[in-house]
């Protein structure tokens, strides 16, 4: 909880770093809260239920959408502040939303725009991927160009605090 709190009073600090455990500890929270808010929203009959084709969709109850609202900008500069810990731009971020124009073209392209369109697709679970990779990688050790390790500042004031009590 200590994790989801820190990145919530970073609401929009999208400079810095960030550890792996921040990142993912906020994550897993968001994650729990979703499933909790979707559950809330499907007994309050809040949720949405669209049909297209044949197909049901049950998209996000008002709830879990006002919710999802509130975390978008600290989801974003976390995940920001996470690449900046690996010494990477946070534009890193946006990989897997670049194939996007493709979808916008492909129905004017006939039979080649289904080619792109699959390309996109491919595109988006590579790119997607990739940013797992980053999201997942250990943190640069020492200083990067994006200030100091936030794990060697956690150690330097739990000693503090140490030396402080003693």
């Amino acid at each position: 909880m200590k994790w989801y709190l820190q990145v919530l009073k970073s609401y929009a600090d999208f400079s810095g770093r960030s550890r792996r455990k921040e990142y993912w500890m906020f994550f897993l929270f968001n994650l729990l809260i979703s499933i909790i808010l979707s559950i809330i929203d499907i007994v309050l009959g809040l949720d949405n239920i669209s049909f297209l084709g044949g197909t049901v969709f049950r998209n996000n109850g008002i709830i879990g959408s006002i919710y999802s609202l509130l975390v978008f900008i600290p989801s974003l500069a976390v995940g920001v502040r996470r690449l900046h810990d690996t010494n990477r731009s946070g534009w890193f971020l946006l990989l897997p939303f670049s194939p996007f124009l493709l979808f916008l073209i492909s129905p004017f392209l006939g039979k080649i725009g289904f080619a792109l369109l699959f390309m996109g697709y491919l595109t988006i679970i590579v790119f997607a991927i990739v940013l797992l990779v980053l999201l997942l990688t250990k943190s640069d050790e020492g200083s990067n160009d994006y200030g100091p390790n936030p794990k060697d500042e956690e150690r330097s004031r739990m000693i503090h605090k140490d030396l402080l009590d003693n």
